[in-house]
């Protein structure tokens, strides 16, 4: 029955991303058309519709991403990948998101340090938990950090936002589950992106872990092979 519940699940994402492309392509031509002139409420309309559009493509995305890893149909390229470059870019492309709920982005990084990862889906992954950690903190503090110890290098999201009960914490990686229904409802999303995340770091040969505690806030560890700094020529 479950099997049958996400082939479904994914036939119907499939389905519905072409209307949803076709319904994001004009409100991108209407805001196009209508930016050269003033700010109307025509304006602010079409850029709502746009948004609306591309946030369910990205509930689409998920569902389809979660099928795929589910029939092993997700290629994945491991590769040397330097970490506190991708940490950076990834601070640097959530900050207005963090921002927006009143909230402080900080970065740490202890020195240098390359890891084996696809590096599309790794910055797939950390951009999911600075996006959980920003959705359920407000008016508090989301840190990303990164270190090195024996033979891996462990990525941290840590925020001050309501925390989980361990309870909620294990339900948070079930496929279609939120940790805190009431907190997620006002936010939407498919309840996806904890399961994403945890298969990706597994298939990339490392671990995704969880600490939280109510009221104080939660800590999200990727822990992937260290790699060796690769050798650039000389010109």
């Amino acid at each position: 029955m479950a099997a049958e519940k996400a082939r479904l699940a994914a036939w119907l994402a499939h389905e519905l991303r072409t209307p949803l492309n076709c319904v994001l392509g004009y409100a991108e031509l209407l805001c196009e058309g209508l930016a050269g002139g003033p700010r109307s409420s025509c304006l602010t309309d079409a850029e709502r519709v746009r948004d609306l559009a591309l946030h369910q493509l990205a509930l689409l995305d998920d569902v389809l991403d979660l099928s795929r890893l589910e029939h092993g149909s997700v290629p994945l390229r491991t590769e040397p990948v330097d970490a506190v470059r991708v940490l950076g870019e990834v601070a640097a492309a959530t900050l207005p998101l963090v921002e927006r709920g009143g909230n402080r982005l900080y970065l740490a990084v202890n020195g240098e340090g390359w890891v084996l990862a696809d590096e599309t889906r790794l910055r797939q992954v950390l951009l999911n938990l600075v996006g959980n950690a920003s959705k359920f903190t407000k008016a508090g503090l989301v840190a990303l950090g990164a270190s090195a110890a024996g033979g891996t290098v462990s990525f941290h999201v840590r925020d001050t936002g309501c925390g989980m009960t361990p309870a909620e914490a294990e339900r948070a990686f079930r496929p279609y589950q939120q940790a805190n229904g009431s907190i997620a409802a006002a936010h939407g999303g498919t309840g996806l992106g904890l399961a994403i995340s945890r298969e990706l770091c597994e298939r990339m040969g490392g671990a995704l872990s969880v600490e939280s505690t109510p009221g104080e806030g939660t800590t999200f560890t990727v822990t992937l092979p260290v790699a060796a700094s690769p050798v650039i020529a000389a010109d």
